[in-house]
């Protein structure tokens, strides 16, 4: 798999999950999430506020993948519902994504915007540090903002995520999926102007249980991304280069990575583990590109251990 595709499947692929959402029983579940808006320079930003809103500490703020995504394939897990027993757990759209307003003509949406809104959501929280977790694209993120606001991080945890340097993404899809990988490349070839049809094919290598990914692509009726959100910030990430921060992170930081994720590769956590000095790397031995849906138990338990332990 090329990393040209690798990386656009990555950023693509995570919103149709939302799809195979697990059922729940009601009991064990905090409060729904309440959700609404705020404005942060230059955009409106939609957020949720999972569990008890007036909760003591630190929240844990999710940044979703993506690049053009929303937050919504993150809720199918039962994970988020066990961590916000204790905290809250906020969810949000980055700008031009979900229920967050689309962009206009004449509205940036750069990697520093980004930054810039993630800050306005922790002031408008009230909390002076977060607890901040960053999934595949959304790792990335929340490295570059944890550069630019260490006095606001408290923990980071960086899930599947893709490396300081985008362009050192390990993946692996071609030489484990020979077969989904060549229907890409044909559909890719048919219409060289459409990122849908390729990259949907390649849906079914994100999962390590053949049970996740066959209820995954029985569910899976349609996805969707903002393509202007797409290619105004991929251009910003290609260019970006974050090693040098990471180097200077004095918070404690956890990584965590699917054994059989094809996409970030388990190469890829390492090199980031080995750019962030003290930090933990753990693997998840069942899972693909997404263990939060695939081991949510063991992922829950994983990141609670990581947010209880004293600084």
């Amino acid at each position: 798999m090329t990393g040209t595709r690798a990386l656009s499947l990555l950023l693509l692929a995570a919103s149709a999950v939302a799809q195979m959402a697990t059922s729940r029983p009601e009991a064990a579940l905090p409060p729904e999430p309440t959700g609404a808006f705020l404005e942060s320079p230059g955009a409106t930003i939609y957020y949720e506020v999972l569990g008890d809103k007036h909760a003591a500490g630190e929240p844990l703020v999710v940044v979703h993948g993506g690049l053009g995504l929303d937050h919504s394939y993150l809720e199918g897990s039962l994970a988020w519902n066990l961590l916000a027993k204790k905290r809250r757990v906020v969810f949000y759209d980055q700008r031009g994504d979900g229920r967050s307003p689309a962009l206009k003509a004449s509205q940036s949406c750069s990697l520093a915007d980004e930054i810039a809104d993630l800050e306005a959501l922790r002031a408008h929280l009230g909390a002076p540090r977060i607890d901040l977790l960053g999934h595949s694209w959304g790792g990335f993120l929340a490295m570059a903002y944890a550069i630019h606001h260490p006095e606001h991080i408290s923990r980071l945890i960086l899930v599947d995520s893709v490396p300081p340097n985008a362009k050192d993404m390990v993946s692996v899809g071609d030489a484990l999926f020979p077969e989904e990988s060549a229907k890409a490349a044909a559909l890719e070839k048919d219409d060289p102007t459409s990122m849908r049809s390729p990259f949907e094919a390649l849906f079914p290598t994100l999962f390590y249980s053949p049970e996740h990914r066959a209820a995954f692509m029985k569910q899976m009726t349609s996805f969707r991304f903002d393509e202007e959100v797409f290619h105004k910030l991929g251009a910003d990430l290609m260019q970006a280069n974050l090693y040098e921060g990471v180097r200077r992170f004095q918070f404690p930081v956890l990584i965590l990575n699917g054994r059989f994720d094809v996409l970030v590769a388990p190469q890829s956590a390492v090199r980031i583990a080995n750019a962030i000095p003290g930090s933990k790397l753990i693997f998840f031995e069942r899972s693909g590109h997404l263990p939060f849906l695939e081991e949510p138990d063991r992922f829950a338990e994983t990141t609670e251990e990581f947010l209880a332990q004293p600084q």
